[in-house]
């Protein structure tokens, strides 16, 4: 059989099961509708930021997240024709209440074009607590999230119960990094930060 008439066949196939699920009321995802999707956290908000690709419009998009990337609730819109036939069009949109001290899973609908592809930012909320440390036990492995610059380098000591030097970590940069169980016998600890701005900050932990 000759391959371009089997690859009519499947492009025609793939065509039709398309039309069939639109019918049936099924929205397909499809990337290429947005050139741009990001998520960011800005101070207390995440801010996302749309794109939406030229050659596409919408009869408004609906805003969509998700603790889990599975169960999907709309938290907002954006409403109007959306898009453009000659040119990339961006929107944004604020979450000003994210789900706190977890990832944020976020989707857009854009109702008569589908589903976007999801992104993800991990919403960090410190409120009077100059660290964040999750999980806490650490079973396996935690992450360490400080109240500081993005750019700040600083040292990590860890000490025992008993007040003893267990681990150090030198040159850390940014305002995250890790902790493993792996590293450490069963039991409570303390560590304490040191950042070459002057900042400093202490944090207890269990593991297990």
């Amino acid at each position: 059989m000759p391959q371009n008439f089997v690859n009519c066949n499947m492009r025609r196939s793939k065509t039709i099961l398309l039309i069939i699920l639109v019918l049936l009321g099924f929205k397909v995802s499809k990337a290429q509708y947005l050139s741009t999707f990001t998520a960011v956290q800005i101070g207390a908000e995440v801010e996302l930021s749309i794109v939406v690709a030229a050659g596409n419009t919408c009869n408004g998009m609906n805003i969509l997240r998700s603790p889990d990337g599975i169960n999907y609730s709309e938290i907002g819109n954006i409403a109007g024709i959306c898009g453009s036939t000659s040119e990339d069009v961006k929107y944004s949109w604020t979450d000003t209440d994210p789900l706190r001290n977890s990832v944020n899973y976020y989707r857009i609908d854009l109702i008569t074009l589908g589903y976007s592809l999801p992104v993800t930012v991990f919403y960090l909320h410190f409120d009077k607590s100059p660290v964040l440390m999750y999980p806490n036990p650490v079973t396996s492995n935690s992450n360490v999230y400080l109240n500081i610059g993005r750019n700040d380098v600083f040292d990590v000591l860890i000490y025992s119960v008993e007040g003893r030097l267990v681990k150090s970590i030198s040159g850390v940069r940014g305002n995250h990094f890790m902790i493993s169980a792996e590293d450490f016998i069963p039991g409570m600890y303390k560590f304490r930060v040191i950042s070459s701005r002057g900042y400093s900050a202490e944090h207890n932990f269990i593991v297990n």
